[in-house]
C-alpha cells in the first residue's frame, strides 16, 4: 500500500497532492488550462481505491468526451494494472448505461435506439407533413432547438402545452407531442431524452435513487462548468448520503451556453455542499509565459469570474505573433506558408492546428493547404459515423436489436435499392399508424390479401425479399459477434456490389472495413451475450463525437473550430479570423453575458497552444458571397504589446478591381469575361505532385488566382486548390494521352 501511495504522489505539486489525497468528502477543484486536472483525477481514483477500501467499480467518473474518458481510464489503469476498471463514462454514456438497466420505468427496453440529429430532422419534417405545418414559415431546426431546450429544463410535452402562450409555442407543442409519440412507439431516445429520462426515473423512484447512490462510494465529475441543469441534478441524485463527490471545472472555460450549460453550477455546488474544500490549480504545465499572459490579459476583462492568474515554470518562449491581412484568401495562403516552414524545422503536422470561430472559415484554408500539398484533417466535417454507408450498416444493426426503430427501417427498406419508393413507404406508414404499430410489426403480421390490396405484386415481392433478409440476419445476432454481423449484412444484402457501382465505392468499402475493425473491440468475452455486445457497439457508435474520431497516428494538420478544440493541445496554434463579428460573434454583441462567453472562447483557443501562438485578422471578409470591411477583434487590443509581435501583410496597392472579386462557378468559356485569361477547360487532366492524377470538374475566378475543383484518384478524391499556388500541371486529354491510351492497350 505504501509503495503504491508513493508512486501515486510522485511528481505531483503540493496543490495537486492536496486534491488527490482529500478524504471522501465534497471537493471542488478549480483547474486552469494545462494545470494537470486529468492527472489529478487519474491519481485520485487509485488513491481512493488504495486507502479507503473502495472497489474500482464503486467509483464513477464522468467526462464530456469519449476521448477524455479513455485517457482517464488508461492513466488510472497504469497504477492498478491487475484490477478491474473504475466506471468512466461521458454523461450521455452513463445515462444510456443507466437506461439499459432501469429504462423500463420510462417504457424502454434494453435494445432502445439513440436518434442523432439527422434522425431527429427527418422525423420532424415528417411531422410537419402529417400536421400540415408550413416548412417555409417554420424552420424544423428551430423547433428541434426549442424541444431540446424544454427537455433540458425538465419540461415534458404536456407541461409545455399547458404553458404555451404564443402561436410559435402552439406549433412547437403540437410537434413536441407527436415527436414524443413517435419516439415512444419506436423504442427510441434522442440525446436530450437520455438525460431527461434518467433524471425523471431517479427523481420519481426513491428506491432506484437509493440503489444508485449506494452503488458508488465516490463520484467524480469533470468539466463541471459545462454541466446543464439536468446533468447537475443527476450528479446530485447519484451522490451518496455522505456527499462523497469531487467536481473539476474552470469557470473561465465555460463556452457551451447554447447547449444549456450553466457556468454558475460551480457556485451552486458550493451552496449545496457548504463544507466542500476548494483547491485552485493555477500552475500551467502546458503553455509558455507570453501565451499565458496573453490569455490572462484577455480573460481579466470578464467580470463574472473567480479572480486568479495562471503562472508557469516553463521557459519564457516566443512572443505571440499577430498578422493582419487584406482578405481571408491572403490569410489562408500565408498561414499555409508558415506551416510549411514549421514542417521544415521538423515539427510534426499533428502538432499544428488552425482554429476558427465558425465552420465556414475552413474553406479558404482547405483550398490553400491543398494547393501547397499539405495534408489536413477537418474536425467537424462529415463525421465518420455520419457517412451514408456507415449509417446504412448501423441502421441494419439497430433494426435487428430494436424491431420498433421506424427511423432505421425507413433508411434501409430500399437500401440497397429494391424498387420501394417514398410513395410506397407513405402508404405503409398510414396503415401502420392506424394499427399503432411499427413498420416491421405491420409488415410481418399483415395478411397477403391486405398487402396485395395496398401494393402492387412487384412491391410485395420486394418487401418479402427484405423481410427474408431480415429474418436471416435475425438468426445471426445471437451466434455472431458484432464484426461478424456486419459481414453478414454486407453479404446477405449484397451491399458491397451496390457500392462497387458508386464512383466513391472503394473509399466507402474502406470506411465499412474501418467500422468492422472498431466492432472487433466489442468481441464477446467468455459466455457474454452476442446481442448485448451488439447493443454496446451500437451505443458506442451513437455516442461518438467529432473529437473522439481524431486519429493521432495519421500525420495531418488539424482544422477545427474553437468550440471543438476544448480539451486539446498543440505545439503550434493558429487562431484566424480574429475580427469583430466573428470573434466575438455578431450574435453576442447585444448581450454582456454572451460577449463574456466569446471572451472565454478566445481564452480557450489561446490556451491550447504549448509553444507558438499565431493570431491573425483580415481587413476584408466575404460573407454570403459579398465582401465587406472587417475590424480587428477587440480581444487583440486586450493583449499587452510586450508579449505581441505585430506584422501587417497588407500591401499598398489598388484593390478597386475587387468589386467583382469572385464570380460564380464557371463551366464554359462562353461565360468568361474577355479580360480574364483561362488556358484550360473542364475535363482537363491535372497532375499534382502530392495528390497525383486528377480531372478538372469546375473552377471559379478569384481576384488574384483561380480556384480549381479537381477529382483526384483514390484515396484523395475531390480537392479544391489555387491554380497559381499549387504544384500542378494541366493538359488536355489529347495532350496527355500516352501510347497505351492511344492504342487502347
Amino acid at each position: 500500500m505504501a509503495d503504491l501511495n508513493h508512486k501515486i504522489l510522485d511528481g505531483l505539486s503540493e496543490k495537486q497532492k492536496e486534491a488527490v489525497i482529500y478524504p471522501l468528502n465534497p471537493l471542488l477543484i478549480i483547474a486552469g488550462p494545462g494545470s494537470g486536472k486529468t492527472r489529478v483525477m487519474s491519481h485520485r481514483i487509485p488513491w481512493i481505491i488504495n486507502n479507503y477500501d473502495v472497489n474500482p467499480y464503486e467509483i464513477l467518473a464522468v467526462t464530456f468526451t469519449n476521448k477524455a474518458a479513455k485517457e482517464l481510464m488508461n492513466r488510472t489503469k497504469s497504477f492498478l494494472p491487475n484490477s478491474s476498471n473504475a466506471v468512466v463514462k461521458t454523461f450521455h454514456g452513463f445515462a444510456s448505461y443507466f437506461l439499459r438497466i432501469e429504462g423500463h420505468f420510462a417504457g424502454l427496453d434494453r435494445g432502445f435506439s439513440i436518434y442523432d440529429d439527422s434522425d431527429q430532422l427527418r422525423i420532424i419534417k415528417n411531422i410537419f407533413e402529417e400536421l400540415d405545418i408550413n416548412i417555409k414559415k417554420n424552420n424544423p431546426r428551430v423547433i428541434i432547438s426549442e424541444i431540446s431546450k424544454a427537455k433540458n429544463l425538465s419540461i415534458n410535452s404536456n407541461k409545455y402545452k399547458q404553458n404555451s402562450n404564443s402561436y410559435f409555442e402552439e406549433i412547437v407543442s403540437r410537434v413536441y407531442s407527436r415527436y414524443d409519440e413517435i419516439l415512444e412507439n419506436s423504442n427510441a431516445c434522442d440525446f436530450d431524452d437520455l438525460l431527461f429520462k434518467t433524471n425523471n426515473i431517479l427523481k420519481e423512484n426513491i428506491d432506484i435513487r437509493k440503489k444508485w447512490s449506494r452503488r458508488y462510494k465516490h463520484v467524480i465529475i469533470d468539466e463541471f462548468q459545462d454541466t446543464n441543469p439536468l446533468q447537475f441534478e443527476i450528479s446530485n441524485l447519484i451522490t451518496n448520503e455522505q456527499n462523497s463527490i469531487s467536481v473539476v471545472g474552470d469557470p473561465d472555460q465555460s463556452i457551451y451556453s447554447w447547449r444549456h450549460a450553466v457556468p454558475t453550477n460551480i457556485l451552486e455546488f458550493r451552496k449545496i455542499y457548504k463544507d466542500c474544500l476548494v483547491v485552485n490549480l493555477d500552475e500551467s504545465y502546458r503553455s509558455t509565459k507570453p501565451i499565458l499572459e496573453a490569455a490572462d490579459s484577455i480573460i481579466a476583462n470578464n467580470t463574472n469570474r473567480f479572480k486568479r492568474k495562471l503562472w508557469t515554470k516553463n521557459k519564457e518562449g516566443s512572443l505571440v505573433k499577430y498578422n493582419s491581412y487584406f482578405d481571408e484568401e491572403e490569410e489562408a495562403v500565408s498561414v499555409g506558408k508558415s506551416i510549411t516552414k514549421l514542417t521544415k524545422s521538423k515539427d510534426s503536422l499533428n502538432e499544428i492546428a488552425v482554429m476558427y470561430r465558425v465552420n465556414a472559415q475552413s474553406r479558404a484554408f482547405e483550398v490553400a493547404l491543398n494547393s501547397l500539398g499539405l495534408k489536413y484533417r477537418l474536425v467537424g466535417g462529415v463525421r465518420f459515423y455520419d457517412r451514408k454507408e456507415i449509417k446504412d450498416i448501423l441502421a441494419y444493426c439497430k433494426l435487428l436489436v430494436n424491431p420498433n426503430d421506424d427511423s432505421a427501417f425507413e433508411r434501409i427498406i430500399n437500401c440497397p435499392p429494391r424498387g420501394i419508393g417514398l410513395r410506397t413507404i407513405n402508404k405503409i406508414s398510414i396503415e401502420k399508424n392506424i394499427n399503432n404499430v411499427s413498420y416491421l410489426s405491420y409488415l410481418r403480421n399483415a395478411s397477403k390479401d391486405d398487402l396485395s390490396s395496398l401494393l402492387s405484386k412487384r412491391i410485395c415481392d420486394s418487401i418479402n425479399e427484405f423481410l427474408g433478409i431480415y429474418e436471416k440476419l435475425l438468426v445471426q445476432i445471437s451466434i455472431q459477434e458484432p464484426h461478424e454481423i456486419i459481414n453478414s449484412i454486407i453479404s446477405i444484402t449484397n451491399y458491397d456490389d451496390y457500392l462497387r457501382n458508386d464512383e466513391d465505392g472503394v473509399e466507402r468499402l474502406e470506411n465499412i472495413n474501418e467500422l468492422k475493425y472498431s466492432a472487433e473491440e466489442f468481441s464477446v468475452v467468455n459466455d457474454a451475450d452476442n446481442t448485448e455486445s451488439l447493443i454496446d457497439f451500437i451505443e458506442n457508435s451513437s455516442l461518438n463525437s467529432n473529437v473522439d474520431s481524431i486519429d493521432e497516428n495519421d500525420e495531418a494538420i488539424t482544422l477545427i473550430t474553437l468550440h471543438q478544440a476544448k480539451g486539446l493541445e498543440y505545439k503550434n496554434v493558429f487562431i484566424v479570423g480574429m475580427e469583430e463579428g466573428l470573434l466575438p460573434h455578431s450574435r453576442s454583441m447585444d448581450s454582456e453575458d454572451e460577449l463574456e462567453e466569446e471572451r472565454r472562447l478566445c481564452y480557450v483557443g489561446i490556451t491550447r497552444a504549448k509553444e507558438n501562438l499565431y493570431l491573425s485578422s483580415s481587413s476584408r471578409r466575404r460573407f454570403q458571397g459579398i465582401y465587406d470591411n472587417a475590424i480587428k477583434s477587440r480581444f487583440l487590443d486586450e493583449i499587452p504589446d510586450k508579449v505581441l509581435e505585430k506584422t501587417s501583410k497588407i500591401k499598398n496597392i489598388d484593390h478597386s478591381w475587387k468589386r467583382n472579386f469572385e464570380k460564380k462557378n464557371i463551366n464554359s468559356k462562353d461565360e468568361i469575361d474577355d479580360d480574364i485569361e483561362v488556358d484550360f477547360s473542364i475535363g482537363d487532366k491535372v497532375i499534382h505532385t502530392h495528390f497525383g492524377v486528377g480531372k478538372l470538374t469546375s473552377y471559379r475566378i478569384l481576384a488574384n488566382d483561380i480556384e480549381l475543383a479537381i477529382k483526384f484518384n483514390s484515396p484523395f478524391g475531390m480537392k479544391k486548390i489555387l491554380k497559381n499556388k499549387a504544384p500542378i500541371t494541366i493538359s488536355t486529354p489529347e495532350e496527355s494521352m500516352d501510347l497505351e491510351d492511344y492504342y487502347g492497350i
